[in-house]
């Protein structure tokens, strides 16, 4: 490499790395001009917006925080647990029933999730990786408009929880306190979004496989406990409420109908999910490929240290078990769930 070059380079990185705050406040004003701008402006989407909306007014109305119900008769269609709609009924009692109040906390939850990938990354692997991150999450439509960001439905919040039990997944090896709360954060998931949660579960098995010697049996235990527990204490109330009717509707419905065949005229080619990158995804996702494969070419695996293998072992799974979930029930079944289950980095 021609040294002159090079020295412009490290230059061009000491540069950015000494004005650090000064890009950042840059980038996270460009975040929350697209998350927040006109959020209350634009109309709301007859499916599956609108369906939240009524869901989290008529709990209001109702006083029952437990059970949605759609027309005031208990909603045996949108299948989730209620995390969700209890975000949009905060909305509502802080801006109003109106379209502000619908996407108050889908908005918040997205900018939460840009703030704790840019500040872990800041931690762990410095500035500039840090300002790449931040930029690749305010630039990447689909994470602001595709039933997201400024959107009244339940996928900014589960991005938001599914982050954060990855990110704590991360940590376990330095903390077990973190294996702990990456489980429970994973519940929160699931009762935000039902059975999209199960890629969290299937990354956690594959990750503690492979690094079996981190645990033992008090701390599956635990895990386990912290997993449940807020799971059971919602399955409870919900049982009080109309028995297993809900939960047959979940199993059968929500999950087996949903992940086997298509359905409410959903459509897309075997190869949709693919497409998908190259309409949304397509610029970040050459630079992530050609890093990838510099890291792979260039980089001997002994220099590595252990928190970096163990970082790239939690993004590869983060990155390929959703994926794989989701191109196996389309090439298998025909079926399309949700493009939203792509929940990455």
């Amino acid at each position: 490499m021609n040294l002159s070059n090079a020295k412009s380079v490290d230059k061009i990185i000491n540069f950015i790395e000494k004005n650090y705050y000064f890009f950042l406040i840059i980038i996270l004003s460009v975040s929350l001009f697209n998350i927040f701008y006109n959020l209350g402006s634009t109309p709301i989407n007859s499916w599956d917006e609108a369906r939240h909306g009524v869901n989290a007014y008529e709990m209001i109305k109702r006083n029952n925080y437990i059970v949605n119900t759609y027309a005031y008769s208990n909603d045996y269609w949108n299948l989730k647990p209620p995390l969700s709609y209890l975000s949009i009924v905060l909305g509502f009692k802080i801006a109003g029933f109106n379209a502000l109040g619908l996407r108050l906390f889908s908005a918040v939850a997205g900018m939460l999730t840009i703030l704790i990938v840019t500040i872990f990354v800041l931690y762990n692997y410095g500035k500039i990786a840090s300002l790449i991150s931040t930029s690749v999450l305010t630039t990447t439509s689909p994470f602001i408009l595709d039933h997201c960001s400024r959107s009244g439905d339940a996928d900014s919040l589960f991005i938001l929880f599914f982050t954060l039990s990855i990110i704590c997944l991360t940590l376990a090896k330095k903390n077990i306190l973190w294996f702990y709360s990456s489980g429970f954060i994973s519940a929160l998931a699931f009762l935000t979004k039902s059975w999209h949660a199960g890629s969290i579960g299937v990354i956690i098995v594959i990750y503690l496989t492979i690094n079996r010697s981190m645990i033992n049996k008090k701390d599956i235990a635990i895990f386990i406990l912290s997993t449940s527990f807020p799971i059971l204490v919602w399955s409870l109330l919900r049982y009080s409420q109309d028995g297993f009717t809900f939960f047959k509707n979940m199993i059968s419905y929500d999950l087996m109908a949903r992940t086997s065949r298509t359905l409410e005229g959903h459509i897309g080619g075997m190869c949709y999910y693919i497409e998908h990158f190259q309409w949304s995804y397509f610029y970040w996702f050459l630079v992530f490929t050609s890093t990838a494969l510099t890291i792979i070419t260039i980089t001997l695996p002994e220099t590595l240290t252990s928190d970096d293998k163990n970082y790239v072992l939690c993004t590869a799974l983060w990155i390929t078990i959703p994926f794989c979930f989701i191109q196996w029930q389309k090439l298998k079944f025909g079926g399309t769930y949700s493009p939203s289950i792509l929940q990455w980095p």
